[in-house]
């Protein structure tokens, strides 16, 4: 079974990339790419691995963070995201 869990929760996100208040209450929190990446990893540790377990290269965590955040830098293909991975 694999459960969807959202990562962010965020109203704003219908305004896309609209300047952000940067003073007062109402101030949006902005996460660093670590950070981001450890939630994402965070998210994804209770996904069951279901590769063999021969001693897989990488994590499926890291595999699924580093999809996820190549899609998001305009990457179309495994190609992209070994790109992506790599220069991390």
């Amino acid at each position: 079974m694999i459960v969807v869990v959202p990562l962010i929760r965020d109203p704003l996100m219908s305004q896309g990339f609209a300047p952000t208040l940067t003073q007062g209450k109402n101030r949006r929190k902005t996460l660093e790419a670590s950070a981001l990446s450890q939630r994402l990893k965070d998210c994804f540790a209770a996904i069951k691995d279901p590769r063999i377990e021969r001693t897989p290269l990488h994590q499926l965590g890291d595999i699924l963070t580093i999809a996820i955040l190549a899609v998001l830098a305009g990457g179309n293909g495994w190609e992209d995201m070994e790109v992506d991975g790599l220069s991390k």
